[in-house]
């Protein structure tokens, strides 16, 4: 197996630069077998929907992001209107309002992003219990991964450091379980905050 030049890789690289094969690279029967074939060992990382939920809205839609642009249509503001304020409310009921093959990766469910629903996942690790559930993958492939992600626990970003329940109230509690109902059922994560 070749090394990679380099240990730490951006979460959002470069396309040409990424030293993942993407799915247009393989040939049917190769994608074929690498989704749903015995020889390899498929695994997926996933975050709580309400703490996504919230990181989506205070980082692309308060921080005034391109993203932003999809969330200002579906509201019917002008999408060049960056600075408008969107509430999290109206963020959610916008969002519920796109279908799921159209939302940005952001706010897309993570079970349609990663097929969940039809991929035989060997572990799906949670990003709440990363530490442990890295060690899970580390175990199975029998290598050691920690140079290839951060020694300290993962943080987000953003600048906004409150704690994720300050922002709800029981009508976007209740928008985040309609947006998000399959990904709480497939990835068996609470519907209460």
């Amino acid at each position: 197996m070749r090394e990679l030049k380099r240990k730490w890789i951006d979460f959002h690289p470069v396309v040409e630069n990424s030293p993942f094969i993407k799915p247009y690279q393989l040939s049917r029967a190769q994608l074929v077998d690498i989704l749903f074939g015995e020889g390899f060992f498929r695994f997926l990382f996933v975050r709580d929907p309400f703490r996504r939920a919230v990181s989506a809205w205070r980082d692309k839609i308060n921080g005034n992001r391109q993203e932003k642009k999809q969330i200002l249509k579906a509201l019917k503001i002008g999408g060049s209107q960056l600075q408008t304020y969107v509430s999290f409310y109206d963020f959610l009921s916008a969002v519920r309002d796109i279908r799921d093959e159209k939302r940005d990766e952001h706010w897309a469910t993570q079970t349609y992003l990663s097929c969940a629903d039809v991929v035989p996942y060997g572990l799906v690790g949670r990003i709440e219990s990363f530490d442990h559930d890295i060690k899970s993958v580390e175990k199975k492939l029998m290598l050691d991964l920690s140079g290839y992600y951060p020694a300290e626990a993962m943080k987000n970003a953003i600048s906004d450091k409150r704690p994720y329940t300050d922002d709800y109230c029981e009508k976007t509690i209740d928008l985040v379980r309609q947006v998000y109902a399959e990904d709480f059922k497939q990835f068996d994560y609470s519907t209460s905050l």
